[in-house]
């Protein structure tokens, strides 16, 4: 048997259904990835790309049979562009304010998966660890999110 089903993944539409997909497979961990897009965009040689620009998390987990779970939930746009000066401070704490979502949906899957490994990717690619929380909150302090 070449397990094919296994190269197509199962597809969360909401977050209580990742939930019951994880408990159901037993899965035993959940990556939350922060993602941007540019949606309907236009490159430009002064300022980069002028878009709308989707903050999306990705919840990815793995069935013990090698089948991932993917969920995915855009939570705000921006419209702005992607390294001019004049949005700069907005392109800053929409950053910010996509971790601290983040963190909300890790600590709200905790309470609902205890046993479940969680974790949010942050800077380079590497789980969120307690300095890297403390300095998202002391950003967020200095931005006005908190």
């Amino acid at each position: 048997m070449l397990g094919i089903k296994n190269w197509f993944p199962l597809k969360a539409k909401t977050l209580d259904e990742l939930v019951n997909l994880v408990r159901k497979e037993g899965c035993s961990s959940i990556m939350v990835e922060p993602e941007l897009s540019a949606k309907n965009g236009r490159e430009t040689a002064s300022v980069g790309m002028i878009a709308n620009f989707q903050y999306t998390l990705k919840f990815v987990s793995e069935t013990p049979g090698g089948r991932k779970i993917v969920y995915r939930e855009t939570n705000f746009q921006r419209f702005g562009s992607g390294r001019g000066f004049a949005d700069a401070e907005d392109r800053g704490k929409a950053a910010i304010k996509h971790f601290l979502i983040g963190e909300e949906r890790v600590k709200y899957l905790r309470s609902r998966l205890p046993g479940v490994a969680l974790d949010l990717i942050g800077p380079g690619n590497r789980p969120m660890d307690d300095s890297l929380y403390d300095k998202l909150h002391k950003d967020a302090a200095s931005a006005g999110l908190l």
